[in-house]
């Protein structure tokens, strides 16, 4: 299939449509005809561009959150989860944080934060839940 490197108006809209959808930048690129390169040429040098892709990134960020919660109410799957993690990991990623301090006549002192992830907040619900279900209330552990 031959690669253009000119990014048409019709060819931005079936970029951005792509990335509205969900879909990557190089599925985004073959599904234009053109070369990932143009993409990131075009977002790297192009206001107009970058904001209209950022625009369509949200959307498509928006879709895969959706998908994610009506699976997530039917089944578990970890697939959609790396996208997520991938497009906002600040939400989704699993992280550790260690910090450690010391003065010099301090005792070392130490913060470590975790986030769980996603998956057990939602084990965290079912539980609660099915304990609603059984006639527990809400604050029941």
């Amino acid at each position: 299939m031959p690669r253009w490197t000119k990014l048409t108006p019709t060819r931005r809209r079936v970029v951005l449509e792509a990335i509205a959808a969900g879909w990557s930048i190089a599925y985004a690129a073959g599904a234009a005809g053109l070369a990932r390169q143009t993409i990131y040429a075009h977002l790297k040098d192009d206001p107009a561009f970058q904001a209209d892709y950022a625009v369509a990134l949200e959307a498509g960020t928006c879709a895969l959150e959706d998908e994610a919660r009506r699976r997530a109410m039917t089944s578990s799957d970890s697939l959609l989860m790396f996208l997520l993690r991938a497009r906002r990991p600040g939400v989704y990623r699993e992280f550790h944080r260690h910090e450690l301090a010391n003065a010099p006549d301090a005792p070392l002192t130490f913060t470590i934060a975790v986030t769980h992830p996603l998956e057990d907040v939602a084990d965290g619900l079912a539980a609660a839940v099915d304990g609603a279900a059984n006639g527990a209330s809400w604050g029941a552990r």
